[in-house]
């Protein structure tokens, strides 16, 4: 049987800030992959991205911030 222990909360939570940090991660001129999602128009995308903790105050070089990309669309 599985037992929850700290060491297993520990990993848990090692793993979600590695996955926050992923997922707002920026490319050259502050891209994150919310901002792509965005600008493409992929919905679902961009729902996943923002259920997983994808932050929509992060901006761009050229595009703005993300919230407004997302309003775009």
């Amino acid at each position: 049987m599985w037992s929850s222990s700290l060491t297993d909360k520990c990993v848990i939570l090692v793993l979600s800030r590695s996955l926050r940090r992923l997922i707002n991660g920026k490319s050259d001129g502050g891209v994150t992959p919310l901002h792509l999602a965005a600008l493409h128009g992929h919905a679902e995308s961009v729902q996943l991205l923002l259920d997983l903790g994808a932050s929509v105050s992060e901006v761009t070089v050229s595009d703005g911030s993300t919230i407004d990309l997302i309003g775009k669309y």
